[in-house]
């Protein structure tokens, strides 16, 4: 399925009893379009596995800012939490989705409603943003195995305690300072033109 037009930004294909079928079929279209910004889908027999499809694609889209999905078969939004912030690694933090600022819903569970919309309004201060935050709510989750269990070059540690201090509470960063190696407390502030981030295994443009 290709979107038609290539400078397509809106796309209404609600009650088309799309499945999971035409779920593949745009989801394909999904990684290939950086153009469109509003997907209208409700009504449309949509279940997990279609979910699960779209969600996927949405990873590494970035140009989406709207997606309607009201009114489908599937009943949990774990697939699109995972896909605005996909804490299996600070690496799949960084390449979430950033860009997507509205999604419409109607499946009825409370606390995953209010964990999506809360991201989705992480999404609307911006991509560059948005990532710093998110960033910063992953460290702040079990700080003493995520951040020191990461295998990230010391240079780069300072870079993570600076989105701390921006985005983190004082609590969290002076558990984070006390366990701070002496390699690092040792270390003056590094700029980003003092090395060179391809040496490093993790992308640095999201801090």
């Amino acid at each position: 399925m290709d979107l038609p037009g290539g400078n397509i930004r809106s796309l209404m294909l609600g009650d088309n009893k799309l499945g999971e079928e035409g779920c593949s079929a745009i989801a394909r279209a999904l990684r290939n379009n950086d153009n469109l910004e509003f997907l209208y889908l409700d009504d449309n027999q949509i279940g997990v596995m279609g979910l699960e499809m779209l969600a996927d694609a949405l990873r590494t889209n970035s140009s989406l800012k709207r997606l309607h999905l009201k009114h489908n078969s599937f009943q949990r939004m774990k697939p699109l939490i995972r896909c605005v912030f996909n804490e299996e690694s600070v690496e799949s933090v960084a390449d979430s989705n950033h860009s997507l600022k509205h999604i419409f819903l109607n499946c009825g569970y409370e606390y995953e409603s209010e964990e999506l919309e809360m991201l989705m309004k992480l999404n609307r201060l911006g991509p560059r943003l948005a990532r710093r935050k998110k960033v910063a709510m992953f460290l702040q989750r079990d700080l003493d195995r995520r951040l020191f269990g990461l295998g990230l070059d010391l240079k780069l540690l300072p870079y993570l305690l600076s989105i701390l201090s921006d985005n983190g509470n004082l609590d969290s960063l002076l558990r984070v300072v006390k366990g701070v190696p002496s390699e690092v407390s040792s270390y003056r502030r590094y700029r980003c033109d003092e090395f060179d981030a391809r040496e490093y295994s993790m992308d640095i443009e999201f801090l």
